[in-house]
């Protein structure tokens, strides 16, 4: 179907996707679900679109040199415009950023250029007197009902934050059940101590400095040395560890071996 200047058209916006696309492949991923190939008005658009749909789906970027090569290789970089439109697409293109946001508006008018084919589709059975009425009835609503299915997608790309939120925090309760149920469950770095992990609220954190004191003579040397060696065994990572006593230093064998 040949573009009409009067058929609803937004060539930025159509530009600006795939420029987007180019300068970051991942934007990609924003607009599978909204966009579809024929939703291009322009030809040209339509193939660069498709050659990012299979490049996306082999896993491979769609960054300018990777698509330059895939049409190319297939014979159809000159009849979208060659070098020169990629390159246009991406000197044209800021960021990617609302590419989502085009997505919908390139649907939009693709859906209204449809609405007005069906019109005139619809139109023109009206003067076909030689079908039978029920006939002339069934093909309009068919017409109707495939562009129901545009109103459809539409609802499903568009979710609210809430019921992604919801699913979040759902596959959290998950995680949760699952850590609780396992036998002296710590959700930080394990003291060595049950009784020590609840009051520091599951153990040791990263960024957290934890500072124990005792009197002396009450074996604080050997408490803080089993500490210590618990979070190196659970961390995999060393600590440092001052003390004011030479005697701590003869039990942090004995302490660490029977850790």
């Amino acid at each position: 179907m040949a573009v009409s200047e009067l058929m609803p058209t937004n060539f930025e916006a159509e530009e600006a996707i795939l420029g987007g696309i180019l300068i970051d492949p991942i934007a990609i991923n924003r607009v599978t679900n909204i966009l579809r190939p024929e939703a291009f008005a322009i030809t040209a658009h339509q193939q660069i679109y498709r050659a990012y749909e299979a490049l996306h789906s082999l896993g491979k970027p769609t960054d300018l040199m990777s698509v330059t090569t895939f049409l190319a290789d297939r014979n159809v970089l000159e009849l979208v415009g060659g070098h020169t439109k990629l390159a246009m697409l991406v000197d044209h293109t800021v960021s990617a950023v609302n590419i989502d946001q085009y997505a919908f508006l390139v649907m939009d008018k693709f859906v209204r250029r449809s609405l007005i084919v069906a019109g005139n589709d619809i139109v023109q059975l009206g003067y076909e007197t030689s079908t039978e009425l029920d006939a002339v009835l069934n093909k309009a609503d068919q017409k109707i009902f495939a562009l129901n299915k545009y109103k459809e997608e539409r609802q499903q790309a568009i979710r609210p934050l809430s019921e992604y939120c919801q699913k979040l925090w759902l596959y959290l309760d998950e995680i949760q059940e699952q850590r609780l149920k396992t036998e002296n469950y710590s959700p930080g770095i394990s003291t060595g101590f049950y009784d020590l992990n609840e009051l520091l609220g599951g153990g040791f954190y990263r960024g957290e400095l934890r500072s124990a004191r005792r009197s002396s003579g009450q074996r604080q040397n050997s408490f803080g040395l089993r500490s210590w060696v618990s979070y190196c065994f659970s961390s995999g990572q060393g600590a440092g560890f001052d003390v004011f006593d030479g005697n701590a230093w003869s039990g942090l064998g004995s302490e660490a071996n029977g850790t």
